[in-house]
């Protein structure tokens, strides 16, 4: 009886560990809430800070939803200048973890238990490969709160000269939180909609690079 409690901890232990690793990491990479700056400055002040971000880690979380079709994964995305990323999805669409790497001119969808896959853009990759659209290129400007350039926009600030909403290549962008990071006010939740698709982006964690 002794050694099958002993067994029955030790299977417990084996189960319950781990969650509670991934419990307490996550809790320990979450930042203390803290607003943005909210500095009354200019719109092409604010965007010429902005884009002397090119290199960071973003982690958070992710959803997208399809119709009546929905899911999400946790988001650990590191970037390395424009064409240069990694992108993490833990749980995502259905199918597991999920990395996409992205070099000039090459982007790469690795899945478990099967074959990496790639092609020259992440966009045509993900929709062949899982059914669903990101649009990923975009993302490099729009979750940095700015526009793409040379691409026409309609944008809404607020009173301090952040995007409050964005319309662009038939999406609509709603920032709906930033958060201070350094001296750079970061978009921290924003929500991409284009018909079918709904795209909600939760960042918890910026590490500018």
């Amino acid at each position: 009886k002794m050694l099958k409690n002993k067994w029955t901890f030790y299977h417990i232990y084996k189960i319950v560990a781990p969650l509670l690793a991934l419990l307490l990491t996550a809790c320990a990479t979450m930042p203390a809430s803290k607003s943005a700056n909210n500095q009354t400055i200019t719109w092409t002040k604010r965007e010429s800070q902005l884009l002397t971000l090119t290199h960071w880690q973003a982690n958070g979380a992710m959803s997208i939803k399809q119709n009546n079709k929905a899911t999400s994964a946790s988001l650990y995305w590191t970037q390395q200048g424009q064409n240069n990323y990694t992108i993490n999805l833990q749980g995502p669409l259905g199918t597991g973890a999920m990395k996409i790497t992205a070099q000039p001119g090459k982007v790469t969808l690795l899945q478990a238990d099967k074959q990496p896959q790639s092609a020259s853009t992440a966009e045509a990759l993900l929709k062949a490969q899982t059914g669903w659209y990101l649009p990923i290129s975009n993302l490099y400007y729009w979750v940095r709160g700015l526009p793409v350039p040379n691409v026409p926009a309609n944008k809404k600030y607020d009173q301090y000269h952040h995007l409050q909403s964005l319309q662009q290549q038939g999406w609509l962008i709603n920032y709906q939180r930033y958060t201070a990071v350094n001296n750079l006010d970061l978009p921290s939740k924003l929500i991409l909609q284009k018909k079918p698709f709904t795209i909600k982006i939760i960042i918890s964690q910026w590490k500018p690079k």
